[in-house]
């Protein structure tokens, strides 16, 4: 009977530290609550410990819940690149590597909202879903896309979504073509487009200021863009260090930041990217050094 007994205590013990050595190792930290009265609800920050990715979770309860990554993306010259990449990223992934995986998100889930969007220092990839499975799919699409996406090893896919060279079916000479080539060929037929570019290479004269560049692409600069240019980009731009993850509504966000673990864990800490605005001195009959 102690036999039986102590072999019972034994095995217990043993199961104890087996349970101890699986603990997983904390990957994220909390580092602010705030309460939103005008909302109802309460913003909880939190910082991926390997890489110093922020998270910003507003827990409102709201049925749709919704995820946004987002990540610095200085322009450094009128060949939209962080526009074409924007294009190119929901165009397949290593994990999924369907080329009409924007159209597959749209159909084959249930999203209330989808996009992707590129500004002038920033690219964001955001979308909304109310059904639990369908925001799972989605937030493994959308993270293996953003950082495994089949650009960099495909140089179709940037033909197609940035530039290439066609013949005019109407008289066989060579023109070039591409999807956000001719976004940008309309975008500067709007007079408006056109006097906004042109103040910013006004007010922003140093060559190295960011905001004096077209975001979406010169169409005169574009066909300068290569997949070098790309692949760089994203080594550069597409860390978990230089992006900002937004969740909203009601979730399980214990679920939702081991997901963001699994590939953020595959990175190093790396440096954040920079905003570069005017080194220059403006100097006209306003602005006279003394």
């Amino acid at each position: 009977m102690k036999l039986l007994m102590l072999f019972m205590t034994l095995s217990f013990l043993i199961s104890c530290g087996k349970k101890e050595g699986k603990e997983k190792k904390e990957t994220f930290k909390l580092i602010e609550t705030r309460e939103i009265k005008n909302l109802g609800a309460t913003s909880y920050t939190y910082e991926h410990i390997k890489t110093g990715g922020r998270i910003v979770y507003l827990d409102d309860q709201s049925p749709e819940k919704v995820f946004g990554i987002a990540f610095k993306t200085p322009v450094v010259d009128d060949s939209g690149v962080n526009h074409v990449f924007e294009h190119a990223v929901l165009q397949g992934s290593k994990k999924y590597p369907d080329k009409n995986l924007f159209y597959e998100l749209d159909t084959k889930n249930i999203p209330s909202f989808l996009n992707a969007m590129t500004g002038q220092d920033y690219t964001v990839y955001p979308f909304s879903a109310v059904e639990p499975k369908s925001f799972d799919n989605l937030l493994d699409i959308y993270l293996d896309a953003v950082f495994n996406p089949l650009v960099l090893e495909d140089e179709n896919t940037l033909k197609r979504e940035g530039w290439r060279y066609d013949r005019n079916p109407n008289n066989n000479e060579l023109i070039i073509n591409g999807i956000v080539y001719n976004e940008m060929k309309g975008a500067f037929s709007n007079p408006y487009r056109n006097l906004s570019f042109r103040m910013n290479r006004l007010m922003y004269p140093d060559e190295l200021a960011n905001y004096r560049f077209a975001s979406g692409g010169l169409p005169s600069s574009i066909p300068n863009l290569d997949l070098d240019h790309l692949k760089k980009t994203h080594k550069k731009y597409y860390t978990p260090s230089n992006s900002i993850v937004v969740l909203a509504g009601k979730q399980d966000i214990k679920k939702t930041l081991s997901k963001l673990d699994e590939y953020y864990s595959q990175y190093n800490k790396t440096k954040i990217a920079t905003i570069e605005t005017q080194n220059t001195q403006l100097k006209d009959e306003f602005h006279n050094e003394r």
